[in-house]
């Protein structure tokens, strides 16, 4: 499956000063704490939510403009950020969004520049607007508002569509185990929310529909317990919830709620549900998924993203070595980030730990744990990205 995020480029985003991500169908963002993998995950977060939402309630969720944009030591103040994003699919042979923001005064902002264009079996469309312009090939004149990006409005045109949908069906996934502790009202849901607080329903709804689902996730939370354990929703009262179910010895099971479940099983959970989830994504995306699962189960975690990648594009941080020991993890799925020059970098791993997978020496995890794998290049020239390209 080809990725359907070919690649990110931020420019004075967070640590970042300039910086090209390219991704696969499942890419390891691999460094140690502090080194700006959360940042570059907040990036595709930013961009999904500003594609259906005003970018300023983006921005102020963050802390305004001044917390996200980089501040350099010779000029000290936030000069403002960019982000593009270049994209592929069924239909699109070449595609990609870009904006601009930059200060307006001494506390708002202003959308400098913003730019589309896609390729596609439809044709070859675009736009491009600035401060005070509005051009495209395609018949469509939003208002122009120095606050509110021209996107989530040109998006919903058919020659746009393709690149709003693929936008808009990202989920940055926050590996929270708390909400899935707690009741919620019941319905029908069948897209597993960002903060996994509508897991029941996304249960209840595999439950109704996709029986065999149900059965498979029970598979796996068994494997990390000592005996079967399965997990039904629960509804009374018009609320849903978790209850889980163990056998014992004798042939006899008991039951109990998620607050009796271990943090670890809980992400299991998760993980499983984003897996057999029947709404569709383009991108999920989860931070340091082996958090709080005991070593000898993470051979399940890579296991379960690998299956996500099977159908569905999944990029997911990390700093453990034990989740990178499955063969199959080869040098085109992982990405060093890594700080230099007080600014994040991110880069492809060198060419002898590439040698050492290809010839399957030594795992990502080996070279990882070794303090080979994250180590990064020599010299590396550091480009200035551009964020605007030449329009038909």
């Amino acid at each position: 499956m080809k990725p359907v995020i070919r690649s990110l480029t931020l420019k004075g985003f967070r640590s970042f000063i300039s910086e090209r991500i390219d991704f696969g169908r499942l890419t390891f963002l691999v460094g140690q704490n502090g080194v700006g993998k959360s940042n570059l995950v907040d990036a595709l977060a930013l961009l999904q939510t500003a594609s259906t939402h005003p970018l300023g309630q983006a921005i102020e969720k963050r802390g305004g403009l001044d917390a996200i944009t980089y501040r350099s030591k010779s000029k000290g103040k936030a000069n403002g950020f960019g982000l593009k994003v270049e994209l592929g699919g069924p239909g699109i042979s070449a595609a990609h969004y870009s904006f601009e923001v930059r200060p307006h005064g001494e506390h708002d902002f202003e959308v400098t520049n913003e730019q589309c264009h896609i390729l596609s079996k439809g044709g070859e469309f675009w736009f491009h607007r600035d401060r005070k312009s509005f051009t495209s090939n395609v018949d469509v004149q939003p208002a122009l508002d120095p606050q509110f990006l021209a996107f989530p409005v040109v998006g919903g045109t058919k020659q746009f569509l393709p690149i709003h949908r693929i936008l808009t069906r990202m989920t940055v996934y926050k590996m929270d185990v708390e909400p899935l502790r707690r009741s919620r009202k019941a319905g029908a849901q069948d897209r597993l929310a960002s903060d996994w607080s509508n897991a029941a329903n996304v249960l209840q709804d595999l439950a109704e529909k996709s029986p065999y689902a149900v059965e498979r996730i029970g598979e796996f939370l068994s494997s990390l317990a000592p005996a079967n354990l399965r997990v039904q929703p629960r509804v009374q009262a018009g609320m849903v919830s978790l209850e889980f179910a163990q056998d014992r010895s004798d042939g006899s099971h008991v039951k109990f709620n998620a607050a009796n479940i271990s943090d670890g099983t809980l992400r299991i959970l998760g993980l499983a549900l984003a897996v057999f989830q029947r709404s569709n994504h383009t991108l999920m995306v989860f931070e340091e998924p082996e958090e709080k699962v005991y070593p000898g189960a993470l051979s399940l975690v890579s296991d379960l993203l690998d299956g996500i990648s099977r159908k569905i594009q999944v990029l997911a941080t990390t700093h453990s070595p034990d989740l990178l020991e499955a063969k199959w993890i080869a040098d085109e799925n992982i990405r060093i980030v890594y700080w230099e020059d007080d600014a994040s970098r991110v880069s492809h791993i060198g060419k002898a730990s590439r040698e050492a997978l290809k010839e399957r020496l030594m795992s990502a995890g080996e070279l990882l744990r070794s303090s080979v794998l994250d180590r990064p290049p020599l010299h590396r020239e550091r480009p200035d990205y551009s964020l605007f390209g030449s329009l038909p």
